[in-house]
């Protein structure tokens, strides 16, 4: 499903991009089902309900609406918002390491080739990492677009179609999204509604894409979001690296969402269970392990409209 959300000088598409209410993700290799409930209007990954195994998606096809995606050497912004984020130099350099191992994870990064109308994905030139301090609290989109205008165009940054942000919530930042569906004014909120979201922020052609991704170490965002024993099981750096590979997937293939003067990305079209869906979604159901030399990760499964089906 998808709709619009207005903020400042932009309309922001968002879609339904959780788990399916008693849906499952299968992740290969051993590593135990996780089952969830979906998000409302947003990004996302979310909460515990129900066991079985979903069918694999087949016969999906994800149109491209023509607007320009992320491509070249992808510079990673991100920003670790709240204090105890901004002291955890180990979920830190976790990160860093993630984001400079993607393209070597060929099963995820070689699925973006057939989605490339806007040029290849030639891989990571750099993470830059800075820290946000407030006070416990929740965040919303235009407080993040608040701090893109005033941290980085204010002081003349000038965004191209390699940049990325990122948003590393602390356990005591929440966020809430805002927008409207169908007319009807909709919220949704962080580790209830969804476990990471993409958005844009920026101002009509300084735009940037960025993801926000909850911190998973505590409730509700470890119970809702794999992260224990009941939910998934799964090490808050696994549950970490599993959303940040679906949100990013979707940066990469559905970059602006409409907004900084072009077309919207790659979603699906036909009617059925898979409108409105962007790569991720169509294979939410799936993740699988990965190993960069001595570094494991958990992914997301992403849709290959040249194989018909999630890839890996």
């Amino acid at each position: 499903m998808r709709g619009s959300i207005a903020w400042l000088v932009l309309c922001v598409t968002f879609h339904a991009e959780a788990r399916k209410a008693g849906g499952s993700i299968q992740l290969d290799q051993g590593i135990a089902s996780l089952n969830v409930r979906a998000g409302a209007q947003a990004s996302a990954v979310p909460a515990v309900k129900g066991a079985g195994n979903a069918p694999p998606p087949t016969n999906v096809q994800a149109v491209y609406h023509k607007g320009q995606l992320t491509s070249g050497n992808v510079n990673f912004h991100v920003v670790y918002v709240g204090a105890s984020a901004a002291a955890d130099t180990a979920l830190q350099q976790g990160v860093s390491q993630f984001l400079t191992d993607m393209p070597a994870i060929k099963s995820f990064w070689s699925v973006f080739d057939q989605y490339s109308q806007s040029g290849p994905l030639t891989g990571v030139a750099g993470v830059n990492t800075t820290t946000w301090v407030l006070p416990a609290g929740t965040l919303m989109d235009k407080d993040v677009n608040a701090y893109v205008q005033t941290n980085y165009i204010a002081k003349g940054t000038k965004f191209t179609a390699a940049d990325v942000m990122i948003f590393m919530l602390s356990s005591e930042i929440g966020f809430i999204q805002n927008g409207t569906i169908g007319g009807q004014m909709q919220t949704a909120a962080g580790c209830i509604d969804f476990c990471g979201i993409h958005l844009v922020a920026g101002s009509q052609g300084n735009a940037v894409p960025y993801a926000v991704i909850p911190s998973y170490q505590s409730w509700p965002c470890n119970a809702g979001c794999y992260a224990t024993p009941s939910s998934g099981n799964l090490t808050t750096m696994e549950a970490t690296t599993l959303v940040l590979s679906h949100e990013i997937s979707e940066v990469f293939t559905d970059t602006y969402e409409g907004t900084n003067g072009g077309g919207e990305g790659w979603f699906v079209e036909q009617k059925g269970p898979y409108q409105g869906m962007e790569l991720a979604d169509i294979c939410q159901a799936y993740g699988y392990s990965a190993a960069v030399g001595a570094n494991k990760y958990i992914m997301t499964k992403i849709w290959s409209n040249t194989d018909n089906k999630c890839m890996p």
